[in-house]
């Protein structure tokens, strides 16, 4: 769906840059001038990837929660981006709504997971590979979302060390998920 939403994403701005006289007028009058607009979209395939993801690794009826909180956030993202904060800027509530949906998923699936007890090495089980990635990713960027109004006003320069702290981080757990999507595959 990302990658999807992604090239969506880049085919309209190479349609606007070939074909400006086209494109700007109705952009104009829809006060679209940067690709927030595309920003629901990525919420919604998300929240519901990774609803469905979750729903079938955790399993049992706490699965089937999951599935069904996942098409009430999708809906609410809906709602959000037309009578909320729209889809013309940044989505912050969006946004931490998303990391906080993560890591809820992922803490369901540790608690399931690590009661049930962990029969080999964290390292060859491809699912907490990839639940440890996105936890990671998300647990930092909640953070950040939380306090960047105040750290960018009052502390510009902490700011952009913390958040590329955070992408630095974001990357080791997107190499995270890769490693568990690549082990999964082998199996």
């Amino acid at each position: 769906g990302i990658f999807l939403i992604s090239g969506l994403e880049l085919a309209f701005i190479t349609a606007v840059n070939t074909y400006p006289d086209f494109f700007v007028p109705y952009l104009d009058r829809f006060n679209i001038h940067n690709t927030f607009f595309t920003s629901p979209l990525f919420y919604l395939t998300g929240i519901l990837g990774l609803g469905i993801f979750f729903s079938r690794a955790i399993g049992g009826n706490t699965g089937k929660l999951v599935f069904a909180v996942s098409f009430t956030l999708a809906f609410a993202e809906i709602l959000n981006s037309l009578f909320g904060e729209g889809f013309r800027e940044a989505q912050k509530i969006g946004s931490a709504g998303m990391a906080l949906f993560k890591i809820i998923l992922c803490v369901l699936f540790f608690r399931k997971n690590f009661i049930k007890g962990v029969d080999k090495s964290l390292k060859d089980d491809a699912l907490n590979l990839i639940v440890w990635g996105v936890f990671s990713i998300s647990s930092l960027t909640i953070l950040v979302l939380l306090f960047s109004n105040s750290l960018y006003s009052g502390f510009t320069i902490l700011f952009y060390q913390i958040s590329l702290g955070r992408m630095i981080i974001e990357m080791l757990g997107i190499l995270l998920i890769g490693y568990g999507v690549r082990k999964f595959r082998i199996r």
